[in-house]
């Protein structure tokens, strides 16, 4: 065989057998969202942003709508208590940093012992590549733990049908109002 037919050979065999061995770069979405093709062929999706839920003042993003009749006994852990949330999600923990989406749903207290809340929030996209797609995240959330990990159930648009799990970390806590902002760090597959 010639030095130029063993190199189309190897080349052909390199063509077939590396793509497999190497994710391509399908969406970028300025510095908080980066979509790869795994070997799969399934998309894998990293969004890194920041939750900023409001509870105080006079434009809330998230309001109680509902707490126990009798609140004595549960007030360190809100026990029993429902929130509504509309929350701006942005680029930064800067809340005049650039709107990337909306976290909208509702989260109550679910601890007896302990802070905790049980989310159900839909995480929608208004920025880059991702706008007009979702993920669903439900699950509890230890809101004193300094990092969480909470399950992805679905989502819609590019995320359709995605699975995967959120890092969160509190970057801000006031704890006279409440208000807090907090990072999220996403994995989705979908």
């Amino acid at each position: 065989m010639s030095k130029q037919n063993a190199m189309v050979v190897m080349m052909l065999v390199l063509s077939v057998i590396l793509p497999s061995r190497i994710q391509s770069l399908k969406f970028k979405a300025g510095n908080w969202g980066k979509s790869f093709v795994k070997e799969n062929q399934e998309t894998e999706t990293n969004l890194q942003f920041y939750f900023h839920d409001t509870i105080s003042g006079k434009n809330p993003s998230a309001v109680k709508v509902a707490e126990p009749v009798d609140n004595t006994k549960s007030f360190v852990t809100q026990f029993g208590s429902i929130w509504m949330a509309d929350d701006p999600l942005t680029e930064t923990s800067d809340p005049k940093s650039k709107l990337v989406g909306r976290a909208q749903g509702i989260y109550a207290s679910s601890g007896q012992q302990e802070p905790g809340l049980l989310m159900s929030l839909s995480y929608s996209f208004v920025d880059g590549p991702y706008n007009g797609s979702t993920f669903a995240l439900v699950g509890k959330n230890s809101v004193m733990n300094p990092v969480r990990e909470m399950p992805v159930v679905g989502g819609t648009g590019l995320f359709r049908m995605a699975k995967g799990y959120a890092i969160a970390k509190t970057h801000w806590f006031d704890m006279t109002t409440g208000d807090a902002i907090v990072g999220y760090n996403v994995t989705l597959v979908h």
